[in-house]
């Protein structure tokens, strides 16, 4: 009888939470459309920002690890001073182009030295690229832009790519942040997913970092990769921590097409399996890959880092500023290099993926540059910006962050309609928990809604439209 009566209660607090929840969701729905209404049937322009980061992709590695599908050319072993000459004309031609583009840029939005709050170059690996072609595009940075007090200026390294004296010269351009791709601590993972590094080579890099004069380093992990058990990702979090990097990115591992993993792990049961690939194991079944993300954020959090980002954890003070101009409300940016994507009030432009093609098509803007900046660079023209387009940018980045996605912005910018069909289409993850509604803010809960958030948006997107 007792059993009877608490299975009774329990399924009347239940209804009444419900019930409370639809109540808020209604007065939700009608304050913003009171809201609409008064301010009138017309919605205002969005409100773009001034692009205040600039991406620079530099694409050369070593070797292509069996995971990654980047535009990235390989390069072999190429010691600082010892670099062979192929490598070098390359490097040079590529930085040019680089260069070039970026006068190019800078001239196309008709902008007088733009200030940057944050320069990132990323790849590929930065540390294999030549210092002095580091030197020579930071220098073209500075050349055209304005460098902002107190700016966050990363350059992507892998264990095992530089010396104390390369280490040097880069802080000595005038880098201030480090992101190390560790991925692993264990040689036979390292070696499973193609790794040139050793986890010996990971605790040599950090020494330097921190005799370098670096101490603010991100540590690149990855959880899901074949042979990697429950009890290895434990060790895996726990070393990481005892390092103490400011920052630490922790990515699920995502088997894309045309790599060698693909072939080994894709979904098509016909392909040949490469087995010279899978030298630790199977992949972990997704039970496992799903522990492995909630045991990371609670294991993170409880060591001081803050999950601000479905993948990203940092320290107080310490999240990057890169990725968080990118997750602004109507962010713009700059990019240069190949497959560089850059953002101009509702535009986005990606460059062309390989070293040849892109520099071909920088070559292609010289002639003559007041007919091709028009004609080649998007965010010239004048066309009209597709608010979806925009809508989706927004709810992909800001849902995927701790701060989550403002609604009253949303009623704002998209209308109160828009606000309806996104509460409607959450509302599964709202009733299971997996997402909130805090002062107008639609969250997704940590872990459990980060995990399914995927899930989550794509309701999201079917509800409004989005999906073709």
């Amino acid at each position: 009888m007792a059993r009877y009566a608490r299975t009774h209660v329990t399924a009347f607090s239940l209804i009444l939470q419900y019930l409370f929840l639809l109540l808020w969701l209604l007065e939700l729905s009608s304050s913003l459309s009171t809201s609409s209404s008064a301010s009138g049937s017309t919605l205002p322009l969005i409100d773009f920002k001034e692009p205040r980061a600039i991406y620079v992709h530099i694409p050369f590695c070593r070797k292509r690890c069996y995971y990654c599908d980047f535009a990235v050319t390989v390069v072999g072993n190429q010691e600082e001073g010892e670099e062979n000459e192929n490598f070098l004309r390359m490097a040079e031609s590529y930085s040019a182009a680089v260069i070039e583009e970026i006068g190019l840029v800078k001239k196309s939005y008709g902008m007088v030295r733009p200030a940057l709050d944050s320069i990132y170059f990323g790849g590929g690996t930065p540390s294999v690229a030549p210092t002095r072609i580091l030197r020579d595009i930071l220098g073209a940075i500075r050349d055209n832009f304005i460098i902002s007090d107190g700016a966050e200026i990363t350059i992507e390294m892998d264990p095992g790519t530089f010396s104390t004296r390369k280490l040097q010269s880069i802080v000595q351009m005038g880098f201030n942040r480090v992101s190390l791709g560790v991925q692993s601590f264990d040689d036979s993972l390292l070696e499973g997913c193609g790794r040139i590094h050793r986890s010996r080579d990971v605790y040599e890099a950090v020494q330097m970092l921190r005799d370098g004069g670096i101490q603010n380093f991100s540590l690149d992990i990855i959880s899901g990769l074949p042979g990697l058990t429950l009890g290895k990702w434990a060790e895996t979090l726990e070393i990481a921590c005892s390092l103490s990097p400011n920052h630490i990115s922790c990515y699920d591992l995502q088997i894309e097409e045309s790599t060698p993993f693909f072939k080994l792990f894709g979904e098509d049961e016909t392909a040949p399996k490469i087995s010279k690939y899978n030298r630790t194991g199977d992949l972990p079944d997704p039970t496992e890959t799903a522990f492995m993300y909630k045991y990371a954020s609670g294991y993170l959090r409880s060591k001081g880092y803050e999950h601000y980002e479905i993948s990203s954890y940092g320290k107080p003070q310490f999240w990057s500023q890169h990725n968080k101009l990118y997750w602004e409300f109507g962010s713009n940016w700059f990019a240069v290099g190949c497959s560089a994507s850059s953002s101009f009030n509702g535009f986005r432009f990606a460059r062309p993926r390989t070293i040849a093609d892109y520099c071909k098509w920088v070559n292609s803007l010289n002639v003559p540059a007041e007919i091709s900046l028009s004609t080649q660079f998007p965010w010239q023209s004048s066309g009209h910006v597709d608010r979806n387009d925009v809508l989706s940018e927004v709810l992909l980045s800001k849902l995927r962050t701790r701060d989550g996605l403002d609604l009253m912005t949303i009623q704002t910018y998209f209308g109160d309609e828009t606000v309806r069909k996104i509460i409607r289409g959450s509302r599964l993850a709202l009733d299971l928990g997996f997402a909130r509604l805090e002062d107008n803010v639609l969250k997704l809960t940590d872990p459990e809604g980060f995990l399914f958030s995927n899930s989550i948006i794509s309701s999201i997107y079917v509800e409004i439209g989005l999906y073709d």
